[in-house]
């Protein structure tokens, strides 16, 4: 038995979330949010893991935003930009591993991983069967 696993995990729908409007445009350099900006919204506001926000993760969203928005547009401190970018989409389980790390789950996955535990142990019988087993 593991005796280090947390007795929690973060579990998520697995419905995304209808997109939210975009917040307003406060940039100095331009009157609209770059496409690539609006692309970034686009899928961490309607992701599986925005069912789990609260508004001071949407606040976060909205500022990472900002920085999306300043990297394309600006041009100067990419790396910069797209370091600290990346620290915060950590946060609210980006990759795999980021998901691993926060023990985030979501229902569907969940189901089709024990479906496929359970076909593999069929299939692994079947197999003993076939080579003269019980």
């Amino acid at each position: 038995m593991r005796r280090n696993k947390d007795p929690w995990s973060h579990q998520a729908s697995a419905e995304p979330l209808p997109q939210r409007p975009y917040p307003p445009c406060h940039s100095i350099y331009e009157n609209e949010w770059h496409p690539m900006a609006r692309r970034f919204w686009d899928v961490y506001s309607t992701c599986r893991q925005a069912r789990l926000f609260i508004e001071t993760d949407w606040f976060e969203l909205e500022q990472c935003m900002n920085l999306v928005h300043e990297m394309y547009v600006t041009g100067k401190s990419k790396v910069m930009l797209a370091a600290e970018i990346r620290q915060r989409v950590a946060k609210w389980g980006s990759t795999v591993d980021d998901r691993a790390r926060l023990r985030m789950t979501f229902d569907d996955l969940n189901s089709s991983a024990q479906g496929e535990a359970t076909d593999s142990k069929v299939l692994r019988m079947e197999r003993f069967k076939r080579l003269g087993g019980v």
